[in-house]
């Protein structure tokens, strides 16, 4: 339950009405139009939901005082981290119709009803929800009203992915651009993947990191071949461009690649090495 209410002012523009008088003059009136809020008073949504063989409808609701200038309600489903989008846009009413998961209608409890299935994981997710305002002109009329965290237990088990090939030159030049790729499979389905990288060792065995920091890059699965090397989108090939500059070392690099699913699962590690000339 929300512990404080949540107060959303929806303040309409000052009008200007004219009215002409006669030619010589044209007197004016503004009208003031009053403040109009609309009141989040509590957010209800179960902490942990049990998927079930038979039943796997999910309810859950939020309270609202003075809906008057509301013109939707709804909610979407995510994994915890944001990314990955369960379901999407699930309206929430207040009609008293239990089929949506409403109970009484019009005493200000709007709910929504939607089903997980069998696919989903075990694990955490968030539940963001919405308010459309009567006021505001699209999109300025869509209010983020709150969020909710549920974990999800005795759903689909969850498999790390895989690292089932690697394409990378065995010797390339200083200051020549190469492409290579990483191939990855996962048994959950390839959007379960959230990242592949690669983390780089020069023939000293110093691991590279780069200005900002960063010792892990990534790989691209997003069919851009101009920004990266990459084919095709979504085929599970990951792929980038490098070039090693002129004052770095001669030398066997070794190159390892990582893999990580949405529920921090990591793939194997591969390692694979480069003579630099």
């Amino acid at each position: 339950m929300l512990k404080n209410k949540i107060i959303y002012p929806l303040v309409l523009m000052s009008l200007m009405m004219f009215f002409i008088a006669s030619c010589e003059k044209t007197p004016t009136e503004v009208i003031e139009q009053p403040l109009i809020q609309f009141v989040v008073t509590s957010i209800s949504a179960p902490g942990t939901y049990i998927l079930s063989g038979t039943d796997s409808s999910f309810v859950t609701s939020v309270t609202i005082e003075n809906p008057e200038n509301i013109s939707g309600v709804w909610f979407n489903i995510s994994t915890a981290d944001g990314i990955s989008r369960i379901v999407s846009g699930v309206k929430m009413l207040d009609n008293g119709d239990k089929t949506n998961g409403d109970e009484i209608a019009g005493d200000g409890i709007y709910s929504g009803k939607t089903f997980l299935g069998k696919g989903v994981k075990s694990g955490k997710y968030q539940i963001d929800f919405f308010v459309s305002d009567k006021i505001n002109p699209e999109p300025a009329n869509v209010h983020k009203i709150g969020i909710k965290y549920f974990e999800v237990k005795g759903g689909a088990e969850n498999y790390p992915p895989e690292i089932i090939n690697v394409s990378i030159p065995d010797t390339v030049m200083k200051e020549e651009k190469f492409t290579f790729s990483v191939e990855v499979k996962d048994s959950n389905g390839l959007q379960d993947i959230r990242e592949v990288y690669y983390e780089l060792f020069n023939p000293n065995g110093e691991q590279v990191v780069n200005s900002k920091g960063i010792s892990r890059f990534p790989l691209f699965d997003d069919g851009d071949t101009n920004a990266n090397g990459d084919q095709a989108a979504g085929d599970g090939v990951y792929t980038v461009f490098l070039t090693i500059p002129a004052n770095q070392p001669t030398g066997l690099w070794e190159f390892k690649f990582t893999a990580v699913d949405k529920s921090d699962e990591k793939s194997n590690k591969v390692s694979h090495s480069v003579y630099v000339k």
